[in-house]
């Protein structure tokens, strides 16, 4: 069945679902629900952490500025909170010790009555539809194994089968010159197939970030990547959720349908994806007049895959979705501030924290009132130049902790921020 999202089709399984079941899927959207329930909790403390892009030496380094892990990666965090919210990966090299650090921490906090929630990041998703057009490739060393060799020269037989097939079937005479392997190999190096197989549905890594969601409040405090904007008015956290949640198995089941039909390969992008549908149809609309060129296999092949031409419109893809808005960070306050106002107030939340947008001071910064955090500070230093951060909420102090001080920006439960307080008291700003 076809569900809508804003005007774009999500297919929203049900009995009459034309792609196939697996228990697996059902088990992941059993966990996904779940994980969407638990999203809304309460919380005495509560620490945020935005962008890491693969740097596990900022990431620890500031956990353990924020005492919620000791020397050895412990959790001592107690009954706190720990918010990530996205960005794991890309760009950075450390990618497998991040992840299998909070997929830890998340089973250790609970036996002391603390909480780590991660979410998705807009790098998760685009990991997840296989655009890997950020990953750093050394990262792909960590996943390198004895068969890595093998598993690249079997691809690329794959690979040259397909190309050869497709030019048939779309009426191009294909050669893979000596060059065209040559290429393929550098732009598939060493590990990255296992990669692949790592962020799959079946994979350790990919079945993780499939059950995480994109949004969670905790205490009265919205966290999400992006941010909510106009496109998510009217919804709530766990729709958002749920509908992200439903993305991703649309996007896994119209791969495992192209892959098994031969549209696709199985470690094709999105974008490789909708590119095959979209030559799938010129090679339809050529064949206009002459239909024994295209049987009635292609032609059925194509009508079910035709609708992945729409994956760009979803949440998890579209600029205004909960992953890639900017307008948190870039909004003019003072001519939309009302309007992010109604934004939160509709979700009866008190403020919102966000990563997504690189501070170019480096420090966390407030807009609209104190309403909105902007949290990312440019974690990997050999890319942005930032240092770590965390935001902690605690009795309603909000606190911008950095490796070596932490800085009061909300002074008590009242929202009332240190510069409104000096203001008041007639003491210059910035001479504390």
């Amino acid at each position: 069945a076809l569900g809508r999202i804003r005007g774009a089709p999500v297919v929203i399984h049900d009995e009459t679902s034309p792609f196939r079941r697996r228990s697996s899927r059902i088990a992941r959207a059993l966990v996904t629900v779940l994980s969407a329930a638990s999203t809304v909790v309460a919380a005495d403390r509560v620490v945020a952490v935005a962008d890491v892009h693969g740097t596990i030496d900022g990431l620890t380094g500031i956990l353990r500025a924020a005492e919620l892990i000791d020397d050895s990666n412990a959790w001592i965090g107690g009954e706190a909170t720990l918010v990530q919210t996205g960005d794991l990966l890309d760009r950075g090299v450390h990618l497998q010790e991040i992840m299998d650090l909070l997929m830890r921490l998340q089973a250790e906090a609970p036996e002391s009555g603390g909480k780590v929630i991660a979410l998705l990041g807009n790098h998760e998703a685009m990991n997840l539809l296989g655009i890997r057009r950020d990953v750093n490739r050394d990262a792909y060393t960590a996943f390198v194994d004895e068969r890595t060799e093998t598993r690249r020269t079997e691809a690329f037989e794959a690979f040259k089968r397909y190309w050869r097939r497709r030019g048939r079937e779309i009426g191009h005479d294909v050669a893979v010159t000596g060059e065209a392997r040559e290429q393929w190999f550098a732009m598939h190096p060493p590990g990255y197939f296992e990669y692949v197989e790592a962020f799959s549905p079946k994979g350790k890594y990919g079945a993780w970030l499939r059950g995480l969601p994109v949004a969670a409040v905790v205490d009265g405090t919205l966290f999400v990547h992006g941010g909510f904007g106009p496109m998510l008015e009217g919804l709530t956290v766990e729709e958002v959720n749920g509908r992200a949640a439903a993305e991703l198995r649309t996007f896994d089941d119209y791969h495992d349908y192209m892959v098994d039909s031969g549209l696709a390969l199985p470690w094709f992008s999105a974008p490789e994806m909708a590119a095959a549908v979209a030559k799938e149809i010129e090679a339809l609309q050529s064949a206009t007049g002459r239909y024994g060129a295209f049987d009635d296999r292609r032609l059925a092949r194509l009508e079910r895959a035709r609708g992945f031409l729409h994956w760009s419109k979803w949440f998890i893809t579209n600029p205004e979705g909960p992953l890639w808005f900017r307008g948190a960070a870039k909004w003019d306050e003072s001519e939309r501030g009302d309007e992010m106002a109604a934004l939160l107030d509709d979700l009866g939340v008190d403020r919102m924290v966000v990563g997504h947008t690189v501070r170019s001071s480096s420090r966390i910064g407030s807009r609209f009132g104190g309403r909105v955090y902007l949290i990312d500070t440019g974690m990997l230093e050999s890319v942005y130049g930032g240092t770590a951060s965390a935001l902690e909420i605690s009795d309603g102090t909000v606190t911008a902790i950095y490796p070596d001080e932490r800085q009061i920006l909300v002074d008590g439960p009242g929202l009332r921020s240190t510069q409104e307080r000096d203001e008041a008291a007639q003491i210059p700003v910035g001479t504390q």
